[in-house]
This record gives structure tokens, sequence and C-alpha cells, in this order.
């Protein structure tokens, strides 16, 4: 009896004691469910805006999703534009009518009627040729020389016009502010070639020739022209009493056409 007694009391204890276990346990979990729910509670839930937003950063800055947000970018540093010439040359011919003077001739006033036409290759490459008509009048110490101390000019070597073929050579191209209120582009060139030059003499020796200047883009059809040439040659006077070299500095001035018409610009 004792026995069963004892066996009875031991089983309810135990019960007891597992139902207290349970209910511990279940009370610490249900502590552990609500920090946890806490926990998800206080972490913000990401939106599909905010996921866009954070995409749209990069390092602290934002990167704009339309052309909106332009202003909103981080100012650019170190960028350089290279822009194609103004006025396109390539496969176009060029016509440069032009009236200038010999600079370097101190016994004669020397007007140069002059006519170019050239072809472009490339933009920096092509071929012209150059035709000069050159009008020429004694200046005052000339006329000197003659009444007053009878010298002869007619032994004075002057060119009387020049024919001849250039290479030329464009490398060097940009833009300029005229008055702050236009902007003005311009190519400048490097011409080699030679030709023959006629003189007063009835001579017509072989003439080589350097030169340089600029072009200043009115449009793509026309520009202003400048053009500084030296000429070098040697021959000798009508009478075969004086012979030498010769250079010929040419200044002329002009506006240039350009044809046809530039459909890849």
């Amino acid at each position: 009896m004792r026995h069963w007694m004892t066996l009875i009391l031991i089983s309810l204890f135990s019960q007891v004691a597992f139902g207290q276990t349970l209910d511990e346990l279940d009370a610490v979990l249900g502590i552990e469910e609500e920090k946890t729910e806490d926990v998800y509670e206080k972490k913000p839930k990401e939106t599909e805006k905010n996921s866009a937003e954070n995409q749209n950063k990069v390092e602290g800055e934002i990167v704009p999703k339309n052309l909106g947000n332009l202003g909103r970018l981080a100012p650019f540093q170190d960028i350089a534009v290279i822009q194609r010439r103004y006025l396109p040359k390539t496969g176009r011919f060029e016509l440069f009518p032009s009236l200038g003077l010999v600079a370097n001739n101190a016994f004669y006033w020397n007007v140069i009627l002059g006519l170019r036409f050239g072809y472009y290759f490339t933009e920096s490459f092509g071929l012209e040729a150059n035709i000069a008509f050159i009008s020429s009048s004694s200046r005052k110490v000339t006329d000197d020389l003659e009444s007053n101390l009878s010298v002869e000019i007619s032994e004075i070597v002057i060119p009387k016009g020049y024919y001849g073929l250039d290479f030329k050579w464009s490398p060097v191209y940009g833009k300029m502010g005229l008055s702050e209120t236009t902007i003005v582009p311009f190519d400048m060139y490097f011409l080699a070639g030679g030709g023959v030059t006629q003189t007063n003499q009835d001579t017509s020796p072989f003439t080589g020739h350097i030169g340089t200047g600029q072009i200043f883009a009115l449009s793509k059809v026309a520009a202003f022209r400048w053009d500084l040439g030296w000429y070098f040659y040697s021959t000798e006077t009508r009478e075969g009493t004086i012979s030498g070299s010769f250079t010929d500095m040419y200044l002329s001035l002009g506006v240039s056409f350009f044809f046809p018409e530039a459909k890849y610009r």
C-alpha cells in the first residue's frame, strides 16, 4: 500500500515540475519572440522607392535617373572636348582671288593681282595652283637715281608675273575671340612648291616658293584669307651685265570660296 502511495506522489510531483518547466520555457520563448518582433518592427522596411534611390547612389553622389536631375551632379573635372574643324575641306575645291604687293622691293611699287585654285585630299593636305600678275611703278627714290645720278634703272630686276604649283599643309586650327562678341574659327597653313617667275628682263627663271597664311571662316562656303610667300630665283639682266639671286616677298589678301557644298557637317 505504501509503495502505491509513494508511486502516486512521485508521479504528481513530476507532472507539476514538468508543467512549470514548460511554462517557464514558454515564457522565455515568448520574451524572445517579443524581442525578435521588436527588432523587426524597428528595422525600416525597404520599399521599391527606397531601393531605387539606393541604386542611384554611388559613393555618396546621387546619380540622376533622367535629364531633369542633371543639376544634382557633382562638377565635371578634367574634361577636354575636341571638335572637328568648323570649315570642312576634304574633297572640296578652293578658289582664292586676291590683291597684294611685293613687300620687300625698295625701288618699285608692285601691285599683285592673284588667283589660287586648290583641292584638298584631306582636312590637312592639298595641292594649289598659283597665278600672279604684277604691275609695277617706280618709287621716288628710283626716279631720283635716274635723274640725278644717271643710274640706269632698266637694269633693276623686278617680277612681272608668277605661275606655279604648291603642296599645302594645314596642321593648325582653332578659334579666336573678336571684340568679346564673336568667335571666329581659323586654319593656319604652310606652302612649299615651285614655278616660274617672269621678269622685266625678258627672263623666266625657275622659282622656289615657301609660304604661310591663315584662313578665317566666315561660313562653310567663304573665308577671309591672308598669305605671305617668299619666292627665290636667279637671273641676269637683259644685257647680261648683272646677274644674281633674288628674293621677292608677296603679301596677299582676299576671300576664299569653297565648293561643292559640304554635306558631312
